[in-house]
């Protein structure tokens, strides 16, 4: 008797409305638990590209440091300064590690791998600031050698910097290159190699430099210039960082883009 008061209890307004308020639990149910799910997904994702780019610079900076066949106590503090500086307490100490390990083997993987992380996870200006510290520890061995040039030249292809930008590094470090080969480039393709970057860093003459700046060759018109300048003056404005190392960067491709335009502008 009571299941059949129950039944008749439960018109079909009732039912209706008992299952309209299941269906929203159910939906608010599988709605959170999607949402914590795509959370979670998000955190390993972060934490992924976290290792990896910690991995990735650990890599790089070995590499650096061995191309020359030394490496002296002064490029080791002038790099932990740098991360230490860069990055978090536990970002810092799980690069620091993989640099250690990255010391004592050679892997020629290191490059393509650890370049590929690189460029997923830092931005352009993270990745040409990162560069320019690359070449400032290179330069701390009796300058930067032929192994050090080509090693350098490659990584700033693979993380795709721009070519203004790779010209700009050659002639600000141009000064610090040292011709004299090392122990690991002394055969005759070597040799080719060295007179062929030689030319390449130290001629002036190939073309304009203030067009060469400003990513421009040939017969330049106004508008050109003037467009070509208000493109990299808007990529490399020092007010688009907060890195105080990085406005400085920064701040002097500005005054060197300034300079041209000036200059071409007359």
């Amino acid at each position: 008797m009571a299941v059949i008061a129950f039944a008749l209890y439960l018109s079909k307004p009732h039912i209706t409305f008992l299952a309209e308020k299941i269906g929203t639990w159910w939906r608010n149910r599988r709605q959170r638990k999607e949402e914590e799910e795509k959370d979670s997904g998000a955190k390993q994702s972060q934490e992924t590209q976290r290792k990896r780019r910690n991995s990735g610079i650990a890599g790089i900076v070995s590499l650096i440091m061995k191309a020359d066949g030394i490496t002296s106590m002064r490029e080791m503090k002038a790099a932990q300064s740098y991360l230490r500086r860069h990055y978090s307490p536990s970002d810092y100490k799980e690069i620091q590690e993989a640099l250690e390990t990255n010391m004592r083997i050679n892997n020629p993987k290191f490059v393509k791998q650890s370049c590929i992380w690189l460029t997923a996870n830092m931005n352009y200006s993270e990745r040409l600031g990162f560069t320019e510290f690359l070449f400032d520890i290179a330069r701390l061995s009796k300058g930067i050698d032929v192994g050090e040039w080509r090693l350098l030249n490659d990584i700033m292809k693979r993380i795709g910097l721009e070519d203004e930008d790779i010209r700009y590094l050659a002639r600000k470090y141009s000064r610090n290159y040292n011709r004299k080969e090392n122990k690991e480039a002394k055969d005759a393709k070597e040799e080719s190699y060295t007179n062929e970057l030689s030319a390449e860093v130290q001629s002036k003459s190939t073309s304009d430099p203030y067009l060469r700046i400003l990513g421009l060759e040939g017969e330049a018109t106004p508008d050109e210039i003037q467009s070509a300048y208000h493109k990299l003056a808007k990529k490399y404005h020092p007010d688009t960082v907060q890195d105080e190392e990085m406005k400085q960067i920064l701040t002097e491709k500005f005054k060197e883009i300034n300079l041209a335009y000036n200059a071409l502008s007359k």
